[in-house]
């Protein structure tokens, strides 16, 4: 097979145009299959902005017989990048070029490489000292190595929401029903720094106490049972996640929202009913 290689390019406000030429000996096939993507370039860009990229374009499918579908690819890199990219640096264009890997009567299976510009953004601020206040349960240190940002680096929205995130899910993952965090940012303008404080209440944690079910078949109990034993750090997540996996089993319209949560602050336990028995029903077990 002979080989192809062509390239397009697609910037935004650079001012840049592909004119590079194009070689080939045949015409793709009408459908062309993605069988691998590398993303290159944009050294600023994380890792799994890339993964997710290279995810999104794996095995995708577009019709062949002109150059359109590379556009296409360029044109699908920098949309999703505009959403993942927390570097704070600005991927600004996107150049894709491709070869040949198999071919049947149908397709043309290519890998394709698709290299990024950047540039940073117009307003950098550095992060110069990020701290946290009101914590207790954790050491400063391990909630300080759940955000992304280190110091020297731009400041960045994304930084910023995926610490909140992950400091979020530890609490939560440790009984920390009522947990808050909030922000206190303090700017530099003339030395283009900023630093951070971390606000956090903490608030009661609490462990399950007594576990009560109505209206389940015995399999989808201890199912139930299983992720919600008493003893165990209170975990709202993993109530929600029953209800997702298993909502082929529950009644229509259950909700995690209705479980019933009776809290008793002076040992710090909670009471959980479920109750899957319809309203008609109910007066049955009460």
């Amino acid at each position: 097979m002979s080989y192809l290689r062509a390239r397009s390019l697609l910037a935004i406000g650079c001012g840049l145009a592909c004119s590079l030429p194009i070689c080939a000996q045949q015409s793709p096939r009408p459908k062309i299959i993605l069988d691998a993507v590398k993303v290159t370039g944009a050294p600023h860009l994380a890792n799994a902005a890339r993964e997710h990229l290279a995810q999104i374009l794996e095995q995708k499918e577009f019709q062949g017989g002109s150059d359109e579908w590379l556009v296409k690819v360029d044109e699908i890199s920098l949309e999703q990048l505009s959403q993942l990219d927390g570097s704070g640096y600005i991927v600004k264009g996107a150049c894709a070029t491709w070869q040949p890997e198999s071919q049947d009567s149908t397709a043309v299976h290519v890998s394709v490489t698709i290299d990024l510009t950047e540039a940073p953004p117009p307003s950098s601020f550095r992060l110069t000292s990020l701290y946290f206040k009101g914590t207790t349960a954790f050491p400063q240190a391990q909630l300080r190595n759940l955000v992304p940002l280190k110091d020297g680096e731009i400041v960045t929205t994304y930084g910023i929401t995926a610490g909140l995130a992950a400091i979020a899910a530890l609490y939560e993952a440790n009984g920390f029903m009522d947990f808050t965090i909030s922000t206190d940012m303090s700017c530099d303008n003339a030395r283009k720094t900023e630093s951070i404080v971390f606000v956090v209440d903490e608030g009661q944690r609490y462990r399950i106490g007594t576990v009560r079910v109505y209206g389940l078949d015995a399999k989808t109990e201890n199912d139930l049972r299983s992720v919600v034993q008493p003893g165990q750090w209170m975990r709202r997540w993993t109530i929600s996640d029953f209800y997702a996996s298993h909502k082929d089993a529950l009644p229509p319209n259950a909700s995690p929202q209705d479980v019933q949560l009776t809290r008793h602050d002076q040992d710090g336990k909670v009471d959980l009913v479920f109750d899957f028995i319809s309203p008609s029903q109910s007066d049955q077990h009460n």
